[in-house]
């Protein structure tokens, strides 16, 4: 009985290998006292737009476009959600989300016709104002 369980078992198992992996949900923090005005799912397409406009200027896809994490912070606290992050960042005071994101990054940083640096994740500081990108980078 016990061999005949196991071997059940060990079949189901196998099987899970053909599954695909369920997408999940991205995580949402909200710093205390923050009130955004923009939803998490306006910032996501802010976000997911510009992927895709890296995949065009790139002329592929690096990894599939998908949202992992968004924070809303001040902007004086974006390093320590993303220590990468360069200091051109909007007022300390200013609301901002923070998205880490897989997909295909870029850089424009560099001669015309460059080669462009690209990645297959990175983040994203949007303005939760006004709705534009005040910064951007990967890994």
């Amino acid at each position: 009985m016990v061999g005949t369980l196991l071997g059940f078992v060990l079949v189901a198992l196998a099987g899970c290998a053909d599954v695909p992996e369920v997408e999940r949900p991205p995580v949402i923090a909200i710093d205390p006292g923050l009130h955004p005005v923009r939803t998490a799912d306006e910032v996501a397409a802010i976000v997911l737009r510009a992927i895709h406009a890296n995949e065009i200027g790139l002329g592929r896809v690096l990894s599939p476009a998908r949202i992992i994490r968004m924070s809303v912070t001040l902007a004086s606290r974006v390093r320590a959600i993303e220590p990468n992050a360069g200091q051109g960042q909007p007022a300390a005071n200013r609301t901002v989300w923070v998205v880490r994101a897989f997909g295909t990054f870029t850089t424009n940083r560099g001669p015309a016709n460059a080669q462009l640096d690209a990645a297959g994740s990175g983040y994203y500081v949007i303005d939760d104002g006004d709705g534009s990108i005040m910064g951007d980078g990967f890994p």
